[in-house]
């Protein structure tokens, strides 16, 4: 760029300038009054091209022009040359020019015409009036660059239009984001350069740029709202539009600034996800509570109900009226002990025996199993990826995830389809942990349940996993799978989720935690041994721990016939007095979890202290205590779960003390 050559800074001060003229005597009055008037003359040019090239040397900060010079170019060729850029003031000296002449002596924008012969005081106005108009000229041009430079480097979209709605102006993120550039579109009607788009209604929106010069006020694009570029592209933008008023207050142009909004309805987007992800969480957490309380008192009645009718029907003369009552009844108490088990599933309360297992087996298991099932219509897929670590959970309720999930996708694909069960090795970011609450970074054993049917809409998506939640009609469905499924997951430490779209099928992810290695059990395991024999069973002593007074009563009675000596307490507190109040050995301590005063747990730790012997067997429908329902899932404490039958309770308490630990 040519270096800056203007008299803004010279106000008062010596000039330096350029005198062309081709008569050598005006050159040299010339020369003589610009002395008097303390200038300096930097070089005198009597040809155009001769001016052209001192005032390329010079850089003079003014230049008095001959408009008729010798050779082959005018002075009004050379003042075009030399003040491309506006920035050099030229004055014309001229004695006589036509119309014609002055008109193209105009398009070069003099900054003043002196008539020879030349008056000093006129020609000293005229530095002045040229000295001053090109320091106004600069100052403008100053802000212009300013302005434009601003514009240039902030990240929004900024056109200018005309008082017309012809495009004067596009910045360089316009440019980018229109596909338009200045050039191209200077002159331009703005609505060929700016078309909006309604992403809702999928309609154009009038121009903002022209609402502002018709309506003359600031206007914004309401909703969601897309520019379409030059190649026909949608990019979501936010904006705003203003008129351009002049000092009068009339409206002479209009200004649109935009912004992409790209990133913006991403992270909102993101945003939405994860928040409504997490109030599900917090939803399902919340109904897991109530399931597992509601199970428990279910449990503890189911126990009694199930127990006392197995009595009946073993130690009790019935004729076949009664005993198909009673049957009845027990079938009633089994099935009610199946629902209570799936609300506990669903709520993490279920006492399991977690293992180290591989999940390819589980699912190369379960899809034998399932083509018995599957009708022939539905063809079911089976990747595995030989990359899949361990994982530590227990194999019953894996398997139970897998057919619960793949009977659903049966269900859904009533012309047939096809069903693709899949395992992969994933890695979890700390980034996309943040996108869904729940999840924690790290390696997981994948498993991915997919199927080609009817799928169903994301309302349905929002509540799936909800207990008693069902699409299917009436006495098809307890609501209950996908609870179940939604509870083991959990209790497994992993993760699930859903995607679905109506017609399009539906796919479920399930993550388990991988393990590091397949080395050795990661927690002991029980070894088995032959039953000891240890004397007779009459010789044992029962410590019964129950708050619930009807088990505790039916336990004794199971327990008393078949000869063990039955010690009972109410609650923890009570348990530690009548252990203390006994003198002989106590065997087994069998006790409820949760029990008000002391629970089963801190009670067990208790009396151990004192009778390092004591056997433990804790009896619980639900728990909320984490120490325990890992110590249950990790192997390291026993337990039976409510609802229990006699012959649960006697094998269970068999196999304890036929058991080394």
């Amino acid at each position: 760029m040519r270096e800056h050559i203007s008299c803004t800074d010279t106000a008062g001060l010596p000039l330096n300038v350029l005198v062309v003229e081709d008569e050598a005597l005006i050159a040299m009055e010339l020369r003589a009054r610009l002395s008097r008037l303390g200038h300096r003359v930097v070089g005198v040019a009597d040809t155009g091209r001769d001016a052209i090239e001192l005032a390329r040397i010079e850089k003079p900060h003014l230049v008095l022009m001959d408009i008729h010079l010798k050779g082959d170019m005018s002075g009004i060729e050379a003042a075009s040359a030399i003040n491309k850029d506006g920035e050099v003031p030229i004055i014309y000296l001229t004695a006589h020019s036509d119309a014609a002449t002055v008109s193209r002596a105009k398009q070069t924008s003099p900054f003043g015409y002196l008539l020879k012969p030349l008056d000093e005081r006129e020609l000293l106005i005229a530095i002045e009036v040229a000295t001053q108009r090109s320091r106004l000229e600069q100052r403008l041009r100053d802000g212009e660059r300013r302005y434009a430079a601003t514009l240039a480097s902030i990240g929004d979209g900024v056109v200018a239009t005309d008082v017309n709605g012809m495009v004067t102006f596009l910045n360089p993120i316009a440019e980018e984001l229109t596909g338009w550039t200045l050039a191209e579109a200077s002159g331009v009607p703005v609505e060929q350069v700016l078309t909006f788009i309604d992403d809702v209604a999928n309609t154009v929106l009038e121009n903002p740029l022209q609402r502002a010069l018709r309506e003359g006020e600031t206007r914004y694009l309401k909703g969601e709202t897309s520019l379409m570029t030059r190649n026909r592209q949608l990019i979501p933008i936010d904006d705003s539009s203003a008129p351009i008023r002049d000092d009068d207050g009339h409206i002479v142009g209009a200004v649109l600034a935009f912004r992409d909004a790209r990133q913006r309805r991403l992270s909102e987007n993101a945003l939405r996800i994860a928040t409504d992800q997490l109030n599900r969480s917090q939803r399902l957490e919340s109904l897991g509570r109530l399931a597992g309380g509601i199970a428990h008192d279910f449990n503890n009645l189911l126990t009694i109900i199930n127990g006392y009718s197995q009595l009946l029907l073993t130690e009790h003369p019935l004729d076949a009226t009664q005993r198909e009552l009673v049957g009845a009844i027990l079938d009633a108490g089994d099935r009610a002990a199946k629902l209570t088990q799936q609300l506990l599933a669903f709520g993490k309360g279920q006492l399991i025996r977690a293992e180290r297992i591989r999940l390819n087996d589980v699912l190369s298991q379960t899809h034998n199993l399932l083509r018995r099932i599957i009708g022939e219509d539905i063809r079911i897929d089976l990747v595995l990826s030989e990359k899949v670590s361990e994982i530590f959970a227990d194999p019953t309720q894996v398997e139970q995830v897998v057919m619960n999930l793949a009977t659903n996708a049966r269900d859904a694909m009533p012309l047939g389809g096809i069903l693709r069960l899949e395992s992969r090795l994933t890695r979890i970011s700390e980034a996309a942990a943040r996108l869904s609450p729940g999840l924690k970074p790290g390696t997981y054993a994948q498993l991915i349940v997919s199927d080609t049917g009817i799928g169903f809409s994301e309302e349905v998506q929002r509540n799936i996993f909800e207990p008693f939640f069902t699409t299917k009609s009436s006495g098809k469905g307890t609501g209950l799978g996908l609870a179940m499924v939604y509870g083991i997951v959990k209790q497994a430490q992993g993760y699930i989720s859903v995607s679905s779209k109506v017609g399009k099928g539906t796919r479920f992810d399930v993550l388990f935690p991988a393990l590091k290695s397949s080395g050795e059990n990661a927690f002991p395991l029980p070894v088995e041994s032959p039953a000891i024999e240890d004397g007779p069973v009459t010789r044992r002593t029962v410590l019964i721990v129950e708050d619930e007074p009807a088990i505790r009563a039916y336990t004794a009675a199971v327990l008393k016939r078949e000869g063990y000596t039955v010690l009972e307490a109410c609650d923890g507190i009570d348990g530690l007095r009548v252990a203390a109040a006994h003198d002989g050995e106590i065997d087994l301590l069998l006790t409820d979890v949760v029990m008000p005063n002391l629970g089963g747990r801190e009670l067990a730790e208790k009396l151990k202290k004192k009778r390092p012997a004591l056997k433990t067997l804790f009896l619980s429908g639900y728990t909320n205590d984490k120490e325990a329902r890992e110590g249950f899932h990790k192997g390291q404490l026993e337990f039976l779960s409510k609802p229990f039958k006699r012959n649960d309770l006697l094998q269970k308490i068999n196999d304890l003390f036929s058991t080394v630990h």
